[in-house]
């Protein structure tokens, strides 16, 4: 019986037929943290390869992911993914302001 560890510490030993797998111990997204031996949220947003979010989107981090959406007073062109300003004075979906005097 071998009782060496074949995997690096933070992955575990997937059996495969014939061999064998090293895969982490979290989910996508996530790393396990040494300290606290818990998997915790990788920001992909601010890590050094963070994701390409094109077209004027900005990267928004989400647990175990990102996505990538418009800043406010702004659309996703669904021709082209940039986005494009709304126009809220032609835009029927925006109520109109209420003026009191």
């Amino acid at each position: 019986m071998r009782t060496s560890q074949v995997c690096p510490p933070g992955e575990r030993c997937v059996n495969t037929m014939g061999s064998f797998e090293c895969a982490s111990q979290c989910e996508l997204g996530l790393r396990l943290d040494p300290a606290s031996d818990r998997c915790q949220d990788v920001d992909e947003c601010s890590a050094s390869s963070s994701p390409a979010c094109f077209g004027g989107r900005r990267c928004v981090n989400t647990v175990g992911s990102y996505r990538c959406e418009c800043p406010e007073g702004y659309a996703e062109d669904q021709a082209t993914g940039r986005c494009k300003d709304v126009d809220e004075c032609a835009d029927a979906r925006w109520e109109p302001l209420k003026w009191s005097k």
